[in-house]
Parts: C-alpha cells; sequence; structure tokens
C-alpha cells in the first residue's frame, strides 16, 4: 500500500487551505471581503464574475475549521483513491468538472423561484386541499398505519393553524 498522498490531491488540499487562510486573515489586515468577492452569486447580479464559477470550489466557512477539515478528509480520502485509479488528469478533469457543475446547477435553481412555489404549495393545503400530500402518506406514516382519510384530516386541521 502506497502511504504517499497523490500529487493532485495533496496539490488541492494545499490550494484550499491557502484559500481558507486568505479567508480569514485578508478581511481583517485589509477589509477586503474573499468570500463576497469569490464566492458564487446570481448571473444576473453585479456582483457575479465568470470566474465564481471555479474560485467558489475553494472557499469555506471562515468562522471556523471544521468545515475545511471535513472537506480535506474527504478529499484526501476519495480523492487519493480515485487519483490512483484515474491517475492525475483525469483525476483533475473530474474535480473541476463536477466543481463547476455543481455550480452551474446552483445558478439554475436561483433561477427557479422557489418562494412563489411554496407560497402556492401552503395556500393549498390552508384552504383545505391537504389531500395533495397523500402520494407522500408514505412519509408520514411510516408505512400506512394511518388512512388516507384520517392523515388528510390530520394535515388539513395542522395547516389550519400554520
Amino acid at each position: 500500500m502506497n502511504s504517499r498522498i497523490p500529487p493532485i490531491t495533496l496539490n488541492l488540499i494545499i490550494i484550499n487551505v491557502i484559500f481558507w487562510l486568505v479567508e480569514v486573515i485578508i478581511p481583517s489586515k485589509f477589509g477586503i471581503d474573499i468570500v463576497e468577492l469569490l464566492g458564487l452569486h446570481y448571473w444576473l447580479s453585479e456582483k457575479f464574475h465568470f470566474y465564481q464559477l471555479i474560485t467558489n470550489m475553494f472557499l469555506h466557512d471562515p468562522s471556523g475549521l471544521s468545515h475545511l477539515i471535513f472537506n480535506m478528509f474527504g478529499l484526501f480520502m476519495f480523492g487519493s483513491e480515485v487519483e490512483q485509479m484515474w491517475g492525475g488528469k483525469k483525476f483533475l478533469f473530474f474535480y473541476f468538472f463536477t466543481g463547476i457543475g455543481a455550480s452551474i446547477i446552483q445558478e439554475l435553481s436561483w433561477m427557479i423561484d422557489t418562494h412563489s412555489l411554496v407560497t402556492a404549495f401552503n395556500t393549498a393545503i390552508a384552504e383545505g386541499n391537504g389531500t395533495a400530500l397523500l402520494p407522500f402518506e408514505h412519509m408520514f406514516t411510516g408505512g400506512g398505519s394511518i388512512s388516507n382519510a384520517t392523515l388528510s384530516n390530520i394535515i388539513n386541521l395542522k395547516a389550519q393553524f400554520l
């Protein structure tokens, strides 16, 4: 068994740690908000820049170490294995492809007005249309121990007081 960390994985861990240190040090020394500058913003925002699709991959919560430590532990555990199986170039491509892909999916999710969907759903329930939840009964009953009518009544009653 090879005990060395593969080079791409090691360099990605180092880059992430450097980014985290910059996130912690720069704002207090120079008043520059690194998360605001390099973090992902909605594409129609004046704060959005295309480089954020990549730079946000290296940002971690500057208020504590746990986010960085657990992410780097995961990168070490899985990245080392994948890099050894696929090789450095394929692993690096995979790392950036999935990171940029996640950024694009986040941008797309921001384009959906989820607030209006939730509002419409809550309105439907408050108006007594709790039966809309019946297809999801198993989530509430653990397999159907409550009848459909009883579940519908419980949901309607609860919705009246929300």
